[in-house]
């Protein structure tokens, strides 16, 4: 039903609106290079929310395929492409703020929360406690290399993990420390 709409409406929003629909369905059944495709057939010019959302949902794709880089250039496309709509934009820059702890990138994380963190609604607070949640991991990584007399590698003093309490290189290998 959805190619007839495309192949009977083409360059109407009936068209677009139906390459995005076709893409929702390839990404919900794991097929995300078909999803991103449609996704970017169904993109128009216009600065709104429903192009912004389709840019996260091209983001989701990249991510779900282990591709981080992609998928954080996706939000942040998503982020500063459209700062004036709605919603989707804050939920694009927490995906990286996200994906940046993931890869034990603190700081780069802590900017994206701390610039979030500012906002007055659920974003906001949410940006305020990932951020002391990174404060006090950070604070907690110092104690442990004071208590066993560690010098901390220069590369290893902001990536500390403090849900395995590891230090990790910047190719994220783990470093092994030595008292």
């Amino acid at each position: 039903y959805l190619k007839e709409v495309i192949a009977r409406y083409p360059d109407t929003i009936f068209e677009k609106e139906s390459y995005e629909k076709l893409g929702r369905l390839a990404m919900d059944d794991g097929r995300y290079d078909e999803a991103k495709e449609t996704y970017n057939k169904s993109l128009t010019s216009e600065k709104n929310s429903r192009n912004c959302h389709i840019h996260v949902q091209i983001g989701e794709c990249y991510e779900k395929q282990g591709r981080i880089e992609e998928a954080e250039r996706e939000y942040l496309k998503a982020a500063y492409l459209f700062p004036d709509v709605p919603y989707w934009p804050v939920n694009a820059q927490l995906n990286v703020a996200r994906l940046l702890e993931g890869q034990n990138k603190w700081d780069e994380a802590k900017k994206v929360y701390e610039k979030l963190s500012s906002l007055d609604r659920d974003e906001g607070r949410y940006a305020k406690e990932r951020l002391e949640w990174i404060r006090e991991n950070i604070r907690k990584a110092r104690r442990l290399a004071m208590h066993f007399k560690i010098k901390l590698p220069r590369e290893a003093r902001k990536r500390f993990c403090g849900k395995c309490n590891n230090f990790f290189n910047s190719r994220n290998r783990k470093i092994r420390i030595r008292g």
